[in-house]
């Protein structure tokens, strides 16, 4: 996995401020390019590199063009961060025992 790091930004779905994407592929070399996707690690939001290299919400045509594989990945990605945020939260919550 490769981390690339960006300058500060906020994630247009919920806010969380993000200075990093990695890359769920083994390829070490690859660097994000516009129209590439990633998905915000706090809320689970898709998200899309613009022509700026700017992270914003990706269109629905686009969404609609994804290869079912595509789409069926980005969704167990997006199930799997909203678990573990569920499990964060409820640890927190029931550790002050």
């Amino acid at each position: 996995m490769k981390t690339t790091r960006l300058d500060e930004f906020k994630c247009p779905w919920c806010g969380y401020a993000l200075d990093a994407v990695s890359n769920a592929d083994i390829n070490e070399n690859f660097s994000p390019k516009p129209g590439d996707l990633s998905i915000c690690i706090n809320c689970g939001g898709w998200l899309e590199f613009a022509d700026d290299m700017k992270l914003i919400k990706p269109s629905p045509g686009n969404i609609a063009a994804l290869p079912i594989d595509t789409t069926e990945s980005l969704v167990n990605l997006t199930e799997n961060i909203k678990k573990a945020n569920i499990l964060k939260q409820f640890n927190s919550e029931t550790s002050i025992l």
